[in-house]
């Protein structure tokens, strides 16, 4: 791909407890023909892994029964291709 492609993610709400549906937010608009790919990582020093992956959906749930906080990042993949933008800035959600 050329050319600069944004994918700011947003969470709501940022910390919770165990009872909490949290909104990932990948996107204010999808593009015809790519999808979102979607890594989360446990804080403070666990290995990025896939998720999510061919999301075409503007927006993600997340919730867990344990305690702790999770990072999370997306980019933008073209359906059909190996072509995606680079990984958007992190976002974390923390449940106590």
């Amino acid at each position: 791909m050329h050319g600069k492609v944004r994918v700011p993610i947003k969470v709501s709400p940022a910390s919770g407890s165990t009872s909490t549906v949290f909104t990932i937010t990948l996107a204010s608009t999808s593009q015809t023909g790519y999808s979102f790919d979607v890594q989360k990582k446990v804080q403070p020093s666990g290995p990025w892994t896939f998720w999510k992956t061919g999301v075409t959906s503007l927006s993600v749930t997340f919730h867990h029964t344990s305690a702790g906080s999770w990072r999370f990042r997306s980019r933008l993949h073209k359906n059909g291709s190996t072509a995606t933008s680079g990984w958007s800035p992190t976002k974390m959600v923390t449940i106590s």
